[in-house]
């Protein structure tokens, strides 16, 4: 749906006479998202349109944040990653236990940045499905994402983390992308006072 309704987007930009943005100054969103950000001319036409498309599209997601002090004692490059990747593969085994929710049966990731990664996430996965044949990681295929452009959805699951990891720097700001996505996320990521985020 959210490819969808990118490309309806898109074509009415095109038909209207506006090209895609492909030098446009960089900004949070540019850097997370750029094709899902291209069709857009500024930073506030960016924040507010992809904050409507995510608060149209169904989806539910998790991100975790993972503190220097959780992570300081392994001296394996990857222990952070691999720390909130296991975070959130937990999110979504509580979001399993919702009436009609299904399991995902593929995780896709972006290119780790060396092949011990790489093992280390497989040696993390491996480890989960030994746990239980009845748990729902024992089957899951995984592989990394390393053609470019990357697909919408992996460009949406980095936008997601971005707008977190730019509310917790500018905690103060107005993010409207992060509004659309705190209502789909599994858990908050960090403790939000009730009634401080609204949707505009």
């Amino acid at each position: 749906m959210l490819t969808q309704a990118w490309e309806a987007v898109s074509a009415s930009r095109s038909i209207s006479g506006v090209e895609p943005v492909t030098n446009a100054a960089t900004s949070w969103l540019r850097e997370c998202a750029p094709l899902l950000a291209s069709p857009f001319l500024n930073t506030s036409a960016e924040e507010s349109s992809l904050a409507a498309l995510l608060s149209r599209t169904p989806l539910q997601a998790a991100v975790a944040i993972v503190e220097e002090s959780e992570t300081r004692t392994d001296t394996s490059p990857a222990n952070g990653r691999l720390h909130a990747l296991g975070l959130c593969l937990s999110a979504h085994g509580e979001f399993l236990r919702l009436p009609g929710r299904h399991a995902c049966d593929a995780l896709v990731m972006a290119r780790a940045d060396n092949d011990a990664e790489a093992t280390e996430v497989d040696a993390m996965l491996r480890a989960r499905a030994r746990q239980s044949e009845r748990d729902w990681t024992h089957g899951l295929r995984w592989q990394f994402w390393d053609e470019t452009p990357e697909p919408l959805p992996l460009e949406l699951a980095r936008l997601i983390a971005g707008c977190v990891l730019q509310q917790r720097i500018h905690e103060a700001s107005v993010n409207p992308v992060f509004n659309a996505v705190l209502p789909k996320l599994m858990r908050s990521p960090f403790p939000v006072p009730a009634g401080r985020y609204k949707r505009r």
